[in-house]
This record gives C-alpha cells, structure tokens and sequence, in this order.
C-alpha cells in the first residue's frame, strides 16, 4: 500500500480520533509498525491532538455535578408512572450525517492543529539556527577585540621612545639569518620579529637566550616562524643582549654555541 496515499486519505486522522474500526485499526498498526516514516507522522499528530486539547480545555464549574443529579431527582419526583417513554432510538440517517459532519470538522481542525506546530517547530528550529549563528559572530567580535587590544599594546611599544630595537644578525650557520627584538625595561616587555631564518629540521626548535652578566638564561623556544609578525617574549632584568641557538625539540637547559643562528646587544 502506497504510504503517501494513506497520510493523504485522512486515515491517519480517523486512527487519532478513533473513528476507525478495529480492522482498519490493526492494519495502520501493522503498516506503522513496518514504516518509520508512518509510525512518526501518526506521533506528530496524536501530539499535535494532545497539545489542542490540553490547550483548550476548561474544567467544569464548581457544584455542576451536585446541580445535574438535583435536577434528574426533579425530574423524577414531577414526571407521572403512566408516561410513556420515547424512542431512544437514533434515527440512523440523521447520525449517520451528523457523525460524517462531526468527523470532517475534526479531522480539519487536527489538520490545522497540525500545520500551527510543524510551523512553530520550524520557528524554533530557525530561532536555534540564528542564537548559534549570534553566539558565533559574539565570540568573533570578543577574540577581534583581545586582538585589537594586543596589537595596540605592541604599536604602543614600538613607538616608545625607550624601547631598544636590538638587531639579532645571522652567524656562520645562517648569515643572511636576522631577527630584531623590542626591548622596554620601562613598560617591562619584549617582542621578537623573525625577519629571515631558516625553518628548524624535524625533530629540532629554535631556542631564545638572555646574556645577563655573561650568562644565558632560558627565554623560551620558538614555536612557529612567522616574518613580520611580533612574538611576546618573557622580561628579563639586566639584559645585555640576545642569542638564538638551534637545540633538539623540547629545549636544553644551556645554549649550544656551536648551534647560533643569531646575536645581537642592547645598545644604550
């Protein structure tokens, strides 16, 4: 059987509002049961049905109860024994119209039920896709503005009359080699610019090194060579100078001489 026909016959809403016989019953549940696709519309609209309801629905006066049985024992006290009773029995043209009306009322209704939450769903669903899209265009403008204020720090620096641009040229191993570091002691800060240098060898990193009072201390590797780009390096009180050695990746706890690249002194 053709599942587009059936969610388009109006069966699927007959089965929710229980209209169908048992027969007609089992069979959308044997179909539902073979047919993800079936089985999920037939929840989307018992769901849209529930939603309808439990939003339109009113809870009975206070006493209506206690007021209905009142009546009927009115009813009973006032009406003689010798009346006859009515016909209770439906006239079957006039249910037979009425439960088709009834049933075409509903079955339109729970079709607008159903359009009024597939629509808010996908409201919700665009809402979701807009707050994530919002949230990733914040977090853009947040990192832009830590940029921001990071290379006004350095432009700040730069321009600094007491800062010393400390010229870091290329030894026997690299000649053409050159970096050159920004030195404040005022404003405690440093920059390095790797202007021309070789890229390290597997398995090996650049390593930066201090001369403070003839000895080098440790002022951290370089990761990435990036020309024209400012690195901030550690502050070190009484800096004479800088060399950048080549050592085994990881770093080393004294400079490998042998292994300069480049060195430079603070002219005061």
């Amino acid at each position: 059987m053709d599942i587009e026909k059936i969610k388009s016959s109006g069966l699927l809403e007959q089965y929710v509002l229980g209209l169908l016989s048992p027969v007609e019953r089992e069979k959308i549940d044997v179909l539902a049961a073979q047919h993800p696709a079936l089985k999920s519309e037939l929840n989307m609209l018992q769901q849209a049905m529930e939603e309808y309801a439990n939003l339109h629905s009113v809870p009975p006066p206070t006493g209506l109860k206690k007021k209905i049985k009142d009546r009927i024992n009115i009813l009973e006290e006032e009406s003689p024994r010798s009346i006859k009773v009515a016909s209770t029995k439906p006239n079957n043209k006039i249910f037979k119209l009425f439960s088709g009306v009834a049933a075409a009322a509903i079955v339109g209704l729970l079709g607008l039920c159903y359009l009024l939450f597939d629509q808010q769903q996908s409201a919700k669903n665009r809402l979701a896709i807009l707050e994530e899209k919002l949230n990733k265009i914040e977090s853009s403008y947040t990192n832009l503005q830590s940029s921001k204020v990071q290379v006004e720090t350095k432009f700040a620096t730069l321009k600094d009359l007491g800062t010393h641009h400390v010229h870091l040229r290329g030894s026997g191993n690299a000649p053409n080699s050159l970096a050159v570091i920004y030195w404040n002691p005022d404003h405690k800060k440093g920059y390095l610019n790797v202007v021309e240098m070789p890229v390290a060898p597997h398995g090996h990193q650049y390593q930066i090194w201090a001369d403070v009072n003839g000895k080098h201390l440790d002022m951290g590797l370089i990761d990435t060579i990036k020309g024209n780009s400012l690195v901030t390096i550690p502050f070190i009180e009484n800096s004479k100078g800088f060399v950048i050695t080549l050592e085994k990746e990881g770093g080393s706890q004294h400079p490998t001489v042998e292994k300069m690249y480049v060195k430079g002194e603070i002219e005061l």
